[in-house]
């Protein structure tokens, strides 16, 4: 099953030998060995579960899904010796501050696995150090329809996987030939919008396409307007979305302490107008609690239900 973050989740089929080159061409970019144990943070109705439960069973290694993150889940992955951890970005981040509010840590964690999305707006590296100290992190950028796309260190840009052609289309969206996609021999549109760096040995994901606001005709991908926000108002996270009238709004989760003003529209305004001049201004700020932030049964951000928040809210 897909994740569903802007839509319902749909089932896909993909063929085994699509699967076993994923887990081949992985585990030589990541050096994975026969001796690794493996974990996954998700939902068991979705692609990632899916995955890493095959490519443990391919490996005759451990697998554990987790559904939650709590003190049972954290004491499992330290008891079962887990080695690799993959898990949607969000939910990475939730087990990194719980771990480091509890003063834990995972040390015998080498591989971190982030994918499904892209990271979140408030992702710590520091936090992720802290909570798996001995780990290194990668971010891979993938689909439930095209596996494996490309990889990265944290906070930087993606290299296409052994094998993996990539082409930028109209309006920058990326296209993807591969032995990892559910049609090897055929051009897969990822939804997703890019951008070449270093005459096309590097590239940015800007987004999804339908995520864009547009203002006037001309549309604008907003994840690294969010990630910029993010950092400067020290948001746990946050998400520009049109409302029904298509006025461009702010929802956010206040930083880790709640303070007690929430960000302006005003403060907000200025800083988007300082990093990227043109870019749509927002009408209103709606702060929610943590436990209000909707999310996918696979514990993705829920978008279309953010969108409905707005709508409810910015008038």
């Amino acid at each position: 099953m897909t994740g569903g973050s802007t839509g319902d989740a749909k089932p896909l089929a993909r063929p085994a030998n699509t699967w076993r080159a994923s887990a081949q061409i992985e585990s030589t970019v990541f050096d994975l060995s026969p001796a690794d144990r493996y974990a996954v943070l998700g939902s068991p109705a979705h692609s990632l579960w899916a995955y890493v439960a095959f490519r443990a069973q391919q490996a005759g290694s451990v697998f554990i899904g987790l559904q939650s993150i709590g003190a049972p889940e954290m004491a499992c992955l330290h008891n079962e010796d887990i080695t690799v951890l993959y898990g949607l970005p969000e939910l990475v981040m939730v087990l990194a501050r719980r771990l480091v509010r509890s003063h834990a840590s995972l040390p015998r964690l080498r591989r971190v696995l982030i994918g499904g999305g892209p990271p979140p707006p408030g992702l710590s590296v520091e936090e992720l150090r802290q909570a798996f100290p001995v780990a290194t992190c990668w971010s891979f950028y993938g689909a439930a329809e095209t596996s494996f796309i490309a990889y990265a260190a944290l906070g930087e840009p993606y290299k296409a996987f052994p094998g993996v052609d990539i082409r930028m289309g109209d309006g920058q969206l990326i296209w993807v030939k591969s032995p990892m996609t559910i049609t090897p021999e055929a051009w897969v549109n990822t939804g997703d919008l890019g951008q070449w760096l270093d005459t096309q040995k590097s590239f940015m994901v800007l987004g999804r396409a339908v995520r864009q606001l547009q203002i006037k005709g001309k549309k604008f991908p907003v994840e690294q307007m969010e990630q910029f926000l993010s950092e400067c108002l020290k948001t746990q996270r946050l998400a520009l979305v049109s409302d029904s009238h298509g006025h461009p709004c702010c929802l956010l989760v206040d930083g880790p302490v709640p303070r007690s003003g929430a960000p302006t529209a005003q403060r907000i305004n200025d800083l988007i107008r300082g990093q990227q001049p043109g870019f749509p201004l927002i009408r209103r700020v709606e702060v929610l609690d943590q436990a209000n932030w909707p999310l996918t049964s696979s514990g993705k951000t829920n978008w279309r239900a953010l969108q409905g928040i707005a709508s409810q809210t910015c008038t």
